[in-house]
């Protein structure tokens, strides 16, 4: 198993950043990119962008150099793809997965169920016929186009949120009150039976770091697998946001990686890969520079 190390991650970014582009001469063998890095080490390197990106040519020449896979940052989710129910816009994601096809690039789907970016007519239901139909109808009409296209999909995102009035430590969006935990079996069985070559994901942010807020997210997590898998829910692989940021509190601990595919030592443990998504890593510049 391949563990991302954030001070070496953070370094690497950092250089990339202060480092200009220059051409390869015919005497200047090119740098490996860090793509062909990371796949040295068992890992899959790739970028968020969105359809900004055609506009900045700069950013643009960093991601097609450097990433193996491109993720549409908002072009997939709810609100992007289908604004009003029943109304598909596929325009801006379908133009960066071309993009990604036309470098040779993989591509992930993030995401379709998540209590935010939703249209206010799906926020707002609450009966469990309509809002199965809804994520039906949304589910199948996207995964059907993308299917065969994508490596992997985040579908469920989020839905982990432990405290008080939260039953099992989840989060109480919209889906839940109308479904309860069923939502997150419906979601994966509908991209399941619509795309059955992507990586389903169940996708989740602070579980990497040593505090007590973190291990109270592990151990919600933790057992949200089990759950499913004992009901025999196709979902391939747990995502991790890694929001890496110097100088937040607490350790990231190899061994904290080490347990969480398999959830050791816990009773029907369960096996799945995992995946760590660095959504909104941060770099520290001296003070007085932009």
């Amino acid at each position: 198993m391949a563990i991302i190390d954030r001070r070496a991650l953070l370094a690497g970014a950092a250089c990339l950043g202060a480092a200009p582009l220059r051409p390869a001469t015919a005497c200047q063998a090119p740098r490996p990119s860090l793509a062909t890095l990371a796949e040295a080490r068992g890992l899959l390197f790739g970028m968020s962008v969105t359809t900004s990106i055609e506009q900045m040519s700069r950013l643009k020449q960093v991601a097609l150099a450097e990433a193996g896979m491109l993720v549409p940052g908002v072009e997939l989710k709810w609100a992007g793809i289908e604004p009003q129910p029943g109304q598909f816009d596929f325009a801006p994601a379908d133009r960066l997965l071309d993009l990604a096809r036309a470098q040779k690039l993989k591509a992930r789907g993030h995401a379709l169920v998540w209590h935010e970016a939703l249209p206010i007519e799906v926020a707002q239901t609450r009966t469990p016929t309509a809002m199965a139909a809804l994520m039906k109808r949304h589910i199948h009409t996207v995964c059907g186009r993308y299917a065969g296209l994508l490596h992997s999909w985040d579908v469920v995102n989020e839905p982990i949120e432990p405290g008080r009035d939260r039953p099992k430590g989840l989060r109480r969006t919209p889906f839940f009150e109308a479904l309860g935990e069923d939502y997150i079996d419906r979601a994966f069985a509908l991209a399941a039976e619509t795309d059955a070559s992507a990586i389903l994901t169940l996708n989740e942010y602070d579980l990497e770091l040593d505090t007590p807020w973190h291990a109270s997210r592990r151990a919600a997590m933790l057992d949200l697998l089990n759950r499913l898998i004992r009901r025999n829910v196709p979902i391939r692989a747990l995502g991790i946001q890694g929001h890496l940021a110097p100088g937040r509190h607490g350790d990231l601990k190899p061994e904290i990686f080490a347990g969480l595919p398999a959830g050791r030592g816990q009773p029907g443990a369960v096996d799945l890969h995992h995946r760590v998504r660095c959504g909104r890593s941060r770099i520290a510049r001296p003070r007085g520079e932009a």
